[in-house]
């Protein structure tokens, strides 16, 4: 994900108060940035919140850029880490939720929600192909599902996902490993289905 000059030019144009070279930029990674925030929520609603979350940062802060990382690469950071909080905020939410059901002596995590517990019949009836592999994608840890979805789903290489990430090549490919062995346990009973 490397920065253009063209990029280059449209930073230096937005630090210096050009909006239509801000425009530009959002042009240029606004679908990624919601397709990254999609695939690790889930939700259209938090996707279009997390999208506009991530342009005003890069607005506020595009004067800290340093151009020895790609804006791509930075735009992207500042995505994964936003939908990685709204994913545990939302988990938290749920979480606590459970807490208050008429059951005290249940604790959140020995439900089948915090579990990733999922009824196999539940899934089954989903026709969308796409709405099963979501259901398992959201069962993942927030680190491992959205390695998957950067390297699997965007086509994104180790390297790019650790610079986004600040973690090793290695480290990617030990969450890719696990991800994928997680989500193949995952739709393994479903596979008939998956296939059909």
């Amino acid at each position: 994900m490397e920065t253009s000059n063209n990029e280059f030019d449209l930073i230096d144009k937005v630090i210096n108060g050009d909006e239509s070279a801000f425009e530009q930029i959002i042009r240029n990674h606004q679908k990624n940035v919601y397709f990254l925030a999609y695939r690790i929520t889930g939700s259209h609603e938090d996707s279009d919140d997390i999208t506009q979350e991530v342009f005003i940062s890069v607005y506020k802060n595009i004067g800290k850029f340093r151009k020895e990382a790609g804006l791509g690469t930075w735009v992207h950071r500042i995505a994964v880490n936003k939908s990685i909080n709204r994913l545990r905020k939302s988990r938290v939410r749920k979480e606590t939720s459970l807490e208050t059901m008429d059951n005290p002596a249940e604790k959140p995590h020995e439900n089948s929600y915090s579990s990733g517990a999922v009824d196999p019949k539940e899934l089954l009836n989903i026709k969308d192909k796409r709405m099963i592999i979501d259901a398992a994608l959201k069962r993942l840890p927030a680190k491992h599902s959205s390695v998957i979805v950067m390297f699997d789903l965007q086509d994104m290489t180790h390297s790019d996902i650790a610079k986004i990430l600040k973690i090793s090549e290695g480290t990617v490919r030990s969450r890719l490993h696990y991800a994928r062995k997680k989500l193949y346990n995952y739709l393994k009973p479903l596979a008939s289905e998956i296939k059909g």
